[in-house]
């Protein structure tokens, strides 16, 4: 499903075709995609960059949220709080063994990341994290949209469906829509993607009765 493909959906499903909703329906989409990203982290909002620090500070990419995890000279390191690095370590230097996260901004992923101890020779790191997902708004299609369209387009009905006020049967129903195609998202996203048959065993799904 393309942007255009959903507004056009939007507007079929609630039959407001008014300025005054479409100009408005741009900013109702990002609203129901944040109804999904709250809820889910999709697989394409996990990604890995690797780079070299001579220091005890590195800076995360901007699109940054949440670490998955950090390696340094091939060693997973450990997370820790800010304080337990400073109390710990204090200045130490050496291979690095632990990070933290500092949140001294006020956009939503960390500002820096601090390794201890800290290195006194240049090492590679490997960081894998969480990014801001992409906004179909952007773009013309994203990992949502094609994959799990029902998801959505019944997260943007609902909000559109809040914006012009209405019926609670109707938002009933979008909203049960919407908890049906999410748990097929969270089920992909969380746990298939997440595993292979050589450690997990596959899935049994029951026949329909």
């Amino acid at each position: 499903m393309t942007y255009t493909q959903l507004r056009a959906l939007i507007v079929d499903y609630l039959e407001n075709d008014e300025t005054s909703f479409t100009d408005n329906l741009a900013q109702i989409i990002q609203q129901g995609e944040a109804r999904v990203y709250n809820q889910v982290r999709t697989i394409d909002q996990r990604k890995t960059v690797t780079d070299v620090v001579s220091t005890g500070t590195i800076t995360p990419p901007q699109d940054f949220i949440e670490m998955l995890y950090l390696r340094v000279n091939g060693v997973m390191l450990m997370q820790r709080q800010k304080s337990f690095l400073r109390t710990v370590y204090g200045d130490t230097t050496g291979a690095p063994e632990s990070y933290s996260l500092d949140y001294t901004t006020l956009y939503s992923g960390a500002s820096t990341i601090n390794i201890a101890p800290i290195p006194t020779a240049e090492v590679t790191y490997e960081m894998s994290y969480a990014g801001a997902p992409y906004s179909i708004v952007d773009q013309e299609e994203t990992y949502l949209s094609v994959n799990f369209p029902e998801c959505l387009l019944y997260a943007c009905l609902l909000e559109a469906a809040v914006y012009n006020k209405g019926e609670a049967d109707i938002l009933a129903v979008y909203g049960q829509r919407f908890n049906e195609a999410l748990l097929a998202l969270k089920r992909s996203a969380e746990g298939l993607q997440l595993k292979d048959e050589y450690r997990d065993a596959p899935e049994r799904v029951a026949a329909p009765n």
